[in-house]
């Protein structure tokens, strides 16, 4: 199921939320993917009908049935693709040094050709939620309001403890304790 509010810009952000069967994942509910959301935080200038919202901040939360394992090793992570920009991941794997997010755009081509970018964001844990909060200004500017993200993907699973990110993710999806897909689209803003 989808949720979208393309609220009125000049009052409130718009966001996606698409949420996933409760139930689903194995071993446990802290694998347990129920709603992932897209939206922004931003600042409010003006008053009454010359109000208008500036968006900030791109953030994107994982919620889940119970709160995120500790098990080292575990890894949340969501895949999207941006209009302008190529692929978004963001992920956080508890206990190892291996959270953040990758732009698949931003920076000069390296030795292979990739121009993807990383950002370091610490994902804000908190009951059954896991966020990451980035602003506009350490993301690529080709992700900005008024661009999309679609192609959602997010997914529970275990990876080798030690590098936080080889594991049967990268072969297949059928290994990972649970996957939550979205359809549609988000526009930034």
């Amino acid at each position: 199921m989808v949720l979208a509010t393309g609220a009125n810009a000049a009052h409130a952000p718009a966001s996606l939320t698409f949420t996933d069967p409760t139930g689903d994942a194995v071993p446990s509910s802290a694998y347990d993917i129920t709603s992932i959301t897209f939206t922004t935080e931003g600042t409010y200038a003006g008053k009454g009908k010359k109000r208008s919202y500036r968006p900030t901040d791109l953030v994107i939360t994982m919620t889940l049935a119970a709160p995120p394992s500790t098990v080292p090793g575990t890894l949340y992570e969501i895949d999207a693709t941006t209009s302008k920009c190529g692929d978004l991941f963001v992920y956080y794997t508890p206990g190892v040094d291996g959270s953040g997010a990758l732009f698949g755009c931003g920076s000069e081509p390296d030795a292979t050709g990739s121009s993807s970018t990383g950002v370091d964001v610490v994902p804000t844990v908190k009951d059954k939620t896991i966020t990451w909060k980035m602003p506009f200004s350490s993301i690529p500017r080709e992700v900005k309001p008024g661009s999309s993200i679609s192609e959602f993907i997010g997914f529970s699973t275990q990876v080798d403890p030690a590098t936080g990110v080889i594991g049967p993710y990268l072969l297949t999806t059928d290994a990972n304790y649970d996957n939550a897909t979205g359809p549609g689209s988000y526009k930034i803003g």
